[in-house]
């Protein structure tokens, strides 16, 4: 029922009406079977149960009476007798709505159960501090990371040197590993082989509450949550004034068409931000870097959805912001990474190139085809 309603603009756009239905009456009517089945043996346990009683009561009326009649037995027993049988029909009744109900609840339990057994985030809170950050320094050696479902590596012997206040971009062909090493900077998945050191220290080392609080990371899928637009900035943190957060959103480019809505930052919105634009939502995730006082700042795809001239602006704001702080900037598009202190290259879990914008211009690589493919689209437009 969800996937059906979160996908009707999908559907809508593509004409799937009809293929949408049959498969949303197809499943259903597998939903509606499993559940007939379920039903119908409960319904024939409770017929089974009842006509036992039922049988039973029968016998008992007739040879009891033949042995009340034959002075075997009082009517006082009699009367007892079926008595205690009636005592018996209630519970025995209930067997099979509870066996069934406890059939769901079995299914259920094995499902909580897999989540609950999953080991638990130290996030080490005792001494917990505002102050207790890390620096921006981070050294990679050897690197390798492995999906457990893939053969191939997702990354494959990695080594990266990023100074305090650098700025380094990252771009790479599809599925070469880019958001894996953010993901694995933020200790979202564990180090396998290799290590991955900030401010001089061990990320394993590192307490989670303390380094994902030193590193702000924006990342692609523009997430929002179903609550005001204070809250989706702020990520409900309190400490956080209404100024600061306004300065925020000005300085991430969004900050006009808050200003125009009825209730500001104040605004509710629908289910993942359905009331905004995709360029909308992607400069109010973005207001959270400018609002957040980390050493790190990451920007995994955040400006495919902005036009531009907003792009170009955001971009400077950025590089203020991002003074004397690490900024690494994930992108496909060089205009958004050919500024940085030190770009690389992935392919294939692997740096292929290393250098700045003009060195790996001159190399004739990877780089300099992505830079002439963009280069030919951009002049086509203009043209």
């Amino acid at each position: 029922m969800q996937e059906s309603t979160d996908s009707i603009k999908t559907t809508k756009a593509y004409s799937g009406e009809k293929n949408a239905l049959k498969e949303f009456i197809r499943k259903n009517r597998l939903l509606k079977q499993a559940n007939n089945a379920v039903d119908v043996h409960s319904t024939l346990l409770s017929t089974c149960v009842n006509i036992c009683f039922g049988l039973c009561y029968g016998i008992s009326l007739i040879y009891g009476s033949k042995l009340v009649l034959e002075g075997t037995i009082t009517t006082g027993d009699f009367i007892a007798f079926n008595g205690y049988i009636g005592l018996f029909v209630g519970p025995v009744s209930w067997l099979p709505g509870l066996i069934s109900r406890f059939k769901r609840a079995q299914i259920s339990y094995h499902r909580l159960d897999e989540v609950f057994c999953l080991e638990k985030e130290k996030l080490s809170l005792k001494n917990n501090k505002p102050s207790n950050t890390v620096s921006g320094d981070i050294v990679i050696q050897d690197l390798t990371y492995n999906y457990t479902q893939n053969v191939e590596v997702a990354l494959n012997h990695i080594n990266l040197e990023i100074k305090e206040g650098e700025t380094l971009g990252v771009i790479g062909t599809i599925g070469s590993g880019k958001t894996t090493l953010m993901n694995l900077l933020l200790k979202l998945y564990p180090v396998q082989k290799g290590k991955i050191s900030i401010g001089g220290k061990d990320i394993n080392e590192i307490p989670l509450a303390v380094l994902r609080r030193s590193i702000c990371y924006i990342t692609q899928d523009s997430f929002l949550f179903s609550s005001t637009l204070k809250d989706n900035i702020s990520l409900f943190r309190e400490d956080f004034s209404d100024d600061e957060i306004m300065e925020s959103t000005k300085k991430a480019m969004i900050n006009d068409e808050i200003t125009q809505m009825n209730d500001g930052i104040y605004t509710l919105l629908g289910e993942r931000g359905v009331d905004l634009s995709g360029g909308q939502k992607q400069r109010v995730v973005i207001s959270r870097a400018f609002l957040q006082k980390s050493n790190i700042v990451i920007f995994d795809d955040t400006f495919c959805a902005l036009d531009n001239r907003t792009e170009e602006k955001l971009l400077k704001n950025i590089k203020e912001l991002t003074k004397g702080k690490t900024c690494i900037i994930i992108s496909n598009r060089i205009s958004d990474i050919k500024d940085a202190d030190k770009i690389i290259v992935l392919d294939e879990g692997n740096i292929i190139e290393a250098g700045n914008h003009e060195t790996l211009i001159n190399r004739r690589g990877l780089y300099n085809k992505f830079y002439t493919q963009q280069s030919s689209k951009d002049e086509a437009i203009l043209n």
